[in-house]
């Protein structure tokens, strides 16, 4: 699941949902 991997970035880095999705598209 895509929010698996955003909880997973977000705890390491502090990522924002918008730098995620720039990084998946």
């Amino acid at each position: 699941q895509w929010w698996a991997d955003y909880l997973d970035a977000n705890r390491e880095k502090g990522v924002s949902p918008f730098d995620f999705a720039k990084v998946n598209n």
